[in-house]
């Protein structure tokens, strides 16, 4: 299983940032591009380098060592990393990274594990 995630994680590395960049590319003409574009652009590169950095089951003590300080945490267990990057509403993403088993169905029981669990894309409240 763990090299299957090895061999299949450039694959999602190229298939997120393809995905994070669609939107921006479709609407922005590349020599009229201002600072701000350009900072969302510097976000989203900075994302998928982010992104690309984790693996499942890495300790919170590695993920900091790569990524650094988490810009906040919402709730116990789980860590948001901001960029400079937002959807075409405004709404900032980022990395979310969940330091917890979650329960998904009846009669499992939560648990915070120190190692992540889930990690994933996507808006963020800050």
């Amino acid at each position: 299983m763990n090299a299957l995630r090895k061999n299949l994680r450039p694959l999602v590395c190229g298939v997120l940032l393809l995905l994070s960049l669609f939107p921006l590319l479709r609407s922005v003409k590349a020599q009229q591009q201002s600072a701000v574009e350009s900072r969302k652009v510097a976000g989203l590169v900075r994302l998928h380098e982010m992104v690309c950095k984790i693996r499942l089951g890495m300790s919170r003590e590695e993920v900091e060592q790569l990524l650094g300080k988490p810009t906040y945490s919402p709730t116990k267990g789980q860590f948001n990393y901001a960029v400079d990057a937002w959807d075409e509403k405004g709404i900032p993403f980022g990395l979310v990274v969940e330091y917890r088993r979650l329960a998904y169905r009846e009669g499992e029981v939560e648990k915070y594990t120190g190692k992540v669990e889930e990690y994933w894309v996507g808006r963020i409240a800050e």
